[in-house]
């Protein structure tokens, strides 16, 4: 099932923890500071799934619109995760 705001394929796969940049330091921010997937999930409208894949098993970039809803709820200057 897709969320309402984000009506994203989540199946596409880079390969196991060779994402981009920006998603990667994003990731290891989120997992260091035990933010809970669901609160983003929730705040953001992005689909568990796709997050979780980005996130967790660090096989999908995030796109653009995600990284910057992330960023905003986590209250973060995108460009501390470049």
């Amino acid at each position: 099932m897709f969320n309402k705001k984000y009506k994203k394929d989540c199946d596409v796969d880079v390969g196991v923890k060779f994402g981009d940049i920006a998603t990667n330091k994003l990731s290891k921010y989120v997992i260091d500071n035990k933010v809970d997937l669901n609160d983003i999930c929730k705040e953001t409208g992005i689909e568990y799934n796709c997050l979780n894949k980005s996130i967790n098993l660090g096989n999908r970039n995030l796109e653009t619109d995600e990284f910057l809803e992330i960023c905003n709820y986590l209250n973060k200057d995108p460009k501390n995760f470049k």
